[in-house]
């Protein structure tokens, strides 16, 4: 799978809300203390629909599309399947991350 669907604030997505919770200084929460690694990776989704849903939860407006397939030559991600049906986490810093975005779409 190269690309998932990360909920965010607006178009353009802003490069902040690819920071892992470590980055931005966040204490990690109990699966990130269970599972450290994850504690420096951000939650995406393997569909739209499902990101959707989860922007309209908790109130956002966009969904931007990550497509892996982007990535600068030489870069790598960290793709690791977490949590529920769907949800992956992307290991990799906010820089790299943000530049992987294909397109943003508002939430219907």
């Amino acid at each position: 799978m190269c690309c998932f669907y990360r909920v965010v604030s607006s178009d353009p997505a802003p490069r902040d809300e690819f920071r892992a919770n470590r980055e931005r200084g966040v204490p990690p929460t109990r699966p990130e203390r269970l599972d450290p690694e994850i504690y420096d990776g951000i939650s995406v989704w393997d569909t739209l629909g499902a990101a959707g849903a989860l922007a309209r939860t908790m109130k956002r407006s966009h969904v931007a599309q990550i497509c892996l397939a982007m990535l600068p030559q030489g870069e790598r991600v960290l793709v690791r399947k977490t949590f529920s049906p769907g949800h992956f986490t992307l290991i990799r810093n906010a820089d790299v991350l943000s530049k992987c975005v294909m397109q943003v779409r508002a939430v219907q």
